[in-house]
């Protein structure tokens, strides 16, 4: 590096003059050399003009004795001459006595910085174009590769490979104008940038101009004050377009083909793309104005002062919002945002269906998009629309659709095909009911694998282009959107050959796996008596209703979700009880202050004295002794945790303990000793060991176990053929209800554990830095350890139920491993550092699989593959 500061030649006879001239004077000394020529030698001052003939925008540099210093052509007499390929015009302006060309000083603009050129300009008359004068200056720069400023006496102009290198930078990375200019400033001084010329505001004109230009290039289209609608356009080459890309045939399709020929489109609002209010040109036009994405700004206008007077259409589509109070959430704003239509299949932006939002997302803004984008396909049978709130969007679409044709809006037909309305798979889960399945792409048909998030995507690339956007004027705004939207589309033009193959070979590998499983999984349910052909039955009439006008009354419940009521949780449980009896009974939590080294009976109070019914005051006794089971379980993990020399977690401990043995001891004084007691003593079979309720003087004089290690007299802790006794089958009942709810809720809880983890392993999948995944892998480690609580907690609860009589062949709660637990399609497998991932076979759904706890119905693990399922056809045992 420090040798390029130098060069050997320096100060020698140069290398580059010609031979010929040599005879007459010895060569001029190497003093200068280029920048950007590439590996270029130190030469002469005659011959470095003489090789810069054609490219005069090079930066040089000139030897002062002890360094290479900046210098121009210009300054060493380099002429630019123009009309003849670099070569002076032989009618061209001459100065002085020598008779030298006389030049313009002009500014130029280039990739490598900003300096002055000396221009001169042909005279000859252009007789080949009609012209009997000289070409205007202007017009003789453009030839040349230099855009001007301005068109009556141009000073600065920029070259056409700047225009097309801060083309490609702001498609690419959203670079604004400014920071270009910035850049190309720093480039020519970075020490003192601010005195060379800052070209900004001309540049912004310019390069808006070339892209226009470029623009109708591209479409073959000429310059028109109104151009025709979407002409400037990019279409998409896969989405069905009467008369350009579908089967001659395609309207003689069967019903049940009629899909293969729909156009699947979904819009959105933005609001990113907001503009704000501020000292602006508010008449600045757009010279895209609907040839574009963007409709017609005129019509669009008059259209909203015509719908005014409609309140509806001025509501605002997301009426659920849960944001009402942030009433001035558009203050300060011109505009709020766009909203776009978009084809869902293959991300491209529909022509003239882009509007801009004033006041949110309102209804009357997302119809005239609507009716705009999808003008050119109203020839199809049917169109699949995604739109995140469908559900309400399309109940009075017709009706204001008939509202726009009686007041004759422009471009509005009455002749519309079939819409099918979808909700975007990522914005489902919000909405509740029927609109889960009714609107679902899960069961849509004809749609295969769509998800309805495109537009979504399309935005995720457009966020930094907002920034700028939100500062300029109306017109340039619609216009750098249009630029942006355009370059999207035609990015994926260009890759959308290879990614349909892509996923068309994808799709008929997995077609063939697929089957198998389905082939295999239908053997299964045959073979443990599941009514295959009644299910299929369902679905089959389930999928023709939803297609159907009425859907919302011909399909009330979806066939794919679980038959029967969900069974109880715990807290279901207990609130049944507070309305059957209105009061819950439970034993109070207030009591009389409980000194330390207090054990007295008195200090537990029960909470009141209500008249209850046998069966109830069971059931309460019942459920705080297992609200004590779960204290025992806490005190003895934090006995497990607590660390001997720790003093103060000892002594939390301890007084947890003191706490636990006083509330055991008045419960037995209470409830075993006047409900459960009572019933004990009836029974009169010595076969039977007595159960010790209240201690007796001699258990008194015996050293005692510690109240976490104590066993509470309750049913899941007596013998086994205590229920046969028909005294304690009310005991028994009770526990096993609560039990139940205790097992539901942990079931629950373990669910929404899984998809938790599942989350989080997708989440990292993509991530990159070790930082991000750490954080990661312990928020997963975290969930992984609620997971192991859950199916501990639920084997307990088990053994419980158990040891209550429950069968050991129980469809509802059956065996759970930790294989069960896994999250959908991952493996984990902890090592001592980290937790790794691989894929494996199967539905990518396991957690979900717990369901069948709940509805009893008998489902074979098939997530092994082949292997697993041949096992259970084989008579193996089926696991959830």
């Amino acid at each position: 590096m420090r040798a390029q500061e130098s060069d050997p030649d320096i100060g020698k006879p140069c290398t580059q003059c010609p031979s010929d001239s040599m005879l007459t004077s010895p060569p001029e000394p190497s003093m200068y050399r280029c920048l950007d020529c590439f590996n270029p030698p130190v030469m002469c001052k005659g011959c470095l003009l003489n090789t810069h003939r054609w490219v005069p925008l090079h930066r040089v540099q000139h030897w002062n004795g002890r360094f290479f210093d900046s210098i121009t052509l210009q300054s060493l007499g380099l002429v630019v001459s123009l009309g003849h390929r670099g070569q002076p015009c032989p009618n061209a302006e001459r100065e002085g006595k020598d008779g030298s060309l006389k030049t313009s000083k002009i500014t130029v603009t280039h990739t490598t910085g900003l300096q002055d050129i000396a221009v001169s300009y042909c005279k000859c008359s252009v007789v080949q174009f009609g012209f009997p004068e000289p070409e205007e200056r202007p017009l003789q720069l453009w030839r040349v590769g230099l855009w001007p400023a301005t068109y009556a006496r141009p000073k600065s102009v920029f070259s056409i490979h700047a225009l097309r290198q801060f083309e490609q930078l702001t498609l690419q990375s959203k670079t604004t104008a400014h920071d270009y200019m910035g850049f190309l400033r720093r480039l020519t001084n970075n020490a003192f940038f601010e005195d060379v010329h800052n070209r900004y505001r001309e540049f912004m004109t310019a390069s808006r101009q070339y892209e226009f230009l470029h623009s109708l290039i591209r479409a073959a289209e000429d310059v028109s004050f109104k151009m025709a609608e979407g002409c400037l356009a990019v279409l998409c080459p896969a989405c069905p377009q009467p008369e350009i890309n579908m089967d001659p045939n395609w309207k003689s399709r069967p019903e049940e083909e009629q899909y293969i020929d729909a156009l699947h489109y979904g819009k959105d609002g933005f609001f990113q793309a907001n503009q704000h209010n501020k000292k602006m040109d508010h008449e600045d036009p757009s010279l895209t104005d609907g040839a574009a994405y963007f409709v017609r700004n005129a019509e669009y206008m008059q259209y909203l002062e015509t719908m005014e007077q409609f309140p509806d259409a001025q509501e605002e589509t997301s009426i659920c919002s849960k944001f009402a109070a942030l009433a001035d959430k558009y203050s300060g704003k011109l505009r709020s945002g766009i909203l776009s239509l978009t084809c869902t299949r293959h991300e491209f932006a529909l022509p003239c269906g882009t509007v801009d939002l004033f006041k949110g997302e309102r209804y009357v803004n997302v119809d005239y998009a609507t009716v705009m984008g999808l003008k050119q396909f109203l020839g199809l049978l049917i169109a699949i629309g995604s739109y995140d709130i469908h559900c309400q969007y399309l109940i009075n679409w017709f009706k204001r659709l008939l509202r726009m044709i009686e007041r004759k809006i422009p471009g509005v037909s009455r002749i519309w095909p079939i819409i099918r309305r979808c909700v975007p798979k990522f914005h489902l889960p919000a909405h509740v009911g029927s609109c889960r399945w009714l609107n679902s792409f899960n069961f849509m048909p004809g749609v295969g694998m769509t998800d309805g998030e495109a537009v979504e995507r399309r935005w995720s690339t457009l966020h930094a282009l907002a920034r700028s956007t939100r500062e300029m004027g109306p017109g340039f705004r619609q216009d750098t959107w249009n630029q942006h939207t355009s370059d999207h589309n035609i990015q994926k033009t260009f890759r959308i050959a290879g990614s349909l193959a892509g996923k068309l070979k994808k799709a008929i590998s997995a077609l063939a796996e697929k089957e198998e499983e389905l082939r295999e999984c239908e053997q299964t349910l045959v073979l443990n008596g599941r009514p295959l052909d009644e299910w299929k039955r369902q679905e089959a009439e389930f999928l023709h209703n939803i297609l159907q006008p009425n859907a919302r009354e011909l399909v009330p419940k979806s066939p794919y979700e679980e038959n029967g009521v969900k069974a109880p949780t715990m807290k279901e449980i207990v609130g049944d009880l507070e309305r059957r009896h209105c009061k819950t009974p439970r034993l109070s939590k207030k009591r009389k202050r409980i000194q330390d080294d207090s054990e007295s009976d008195e200090d537990y109070i029960p909470e009141d004295n209500v008249q209850q019914d046998e069966q109830t005051r069971i059931m309460a006794g019942i459920k705080v002794a297992l609200d004590l089971e779960l204290e025992q379980i806490e005190v003895r993990a934090m006995v497990k945790n607590c660390q001997a020399d720790n003093d103060q977690a000892t002594s939390k401990v301890e007084s947890r303990r003191r706490k636990l043995k006083v509330t055991i001891k008045g419960w037995k004084n209470t409830w075993c000793k006047s409900v459960l007691a009572p019933i004990l003593e009836a029974i009169q079979d010595e076969a039977l060991p007595k159960i010790k309720v209240i201690p007796d003087n001699e258990s008194r004089s015996r050293p005692q176990c510690n109240p976490e290690d104590e066993v509470l007299p309750i049913p899941s802790s007596w013998p086994r053929r205590t229920i046969d006794y028909a005294e304690l089958t009310p005991f028994i009942n009770a526990e096993k209800t609560l039990r139940y709810g205790q097992a539901n809720t942990t079931l629950d809880e373990l669910r929404r554990n899984i998809s938790m983890c599942r989350y989080l392993w997708k989440q990292i999948e993509g991530q990159v830095g070790q930082a991000v995944k750490t954080r990661n892998q312990e928020a997963v480690a975290g969930v992984q350890r609620s997971i192991d609580n859950s199916r501990e907690t639920y084997v307990r609860i088990r053994k419980k139920l158990l040891s209550l009589g429950e069968p050991e062949t129980s469809r509802n709660y059956r065996p759970l491993t930790k294989e069960d637990c896994l999250p959908g399609g991952c493996i984990m497998r902890k090592t001592s550092q980290e937790c790794k991932t691989t894929r494996s076979r199967g539905f990518g759904e396991m957690g979900m699989s717990m369901k069948t706890h709940l509805s009893g119905r008998q489902k074979v693990n098939v997530s092994g593959g082949s292997d697993s399922v041949r096992k259970s056809l084989a008579g193996g045992k089926s696991s959830i």
